[in-house]
């Protein structure tokens, strides 16, 4: 299946592929021999506009990290806004509800 996405969100995916090349991948080896992030990705990505507000594992296996990334100062064009704006978090939460029912 092939999937087109508009040319905002082309253009973001281009800049985190470059950040992650440019600033993630020289410091790979080291994140993966101490298991941490260190302040300087997260600066790096800050400096950038995205912000870093959590890291978690997941339930049991501490090789997979979930982070929540933030978007401060964002604009989203229109033809990027999925669903209606301002209920995402209940969009959200209303899919873990009924991935849960029985």
């Amino acid at each position: 299946m092939q999937l087109e996405i508009s040319p905002e969100l082309a253009e973001l995916r281009t800049a985190l592929r470059r950040f992650t090349t440019d600033k993630l991948e020289p410091i790979a080896l080291e994140i993966d021999r101490t298991g941490e992030v260190p302040q300087q990705a997260f600066d790096a990505l800050r400096t950038q506009g995205y912000l870093v507000t959590r890291v978690d594992t997941t339930m049991g296996s501490d090789a997979i990290k979930l982070a929540e990334l933030t978007f401060e100062d964002c604009f989203v064009p229109d033809g990027a806004v999925l669903g209606e704006v301002g209920k995402g978090f209940k969009i959200a939460m209303d899919s873990l509800v009924s991935g849960r029912k029985p």
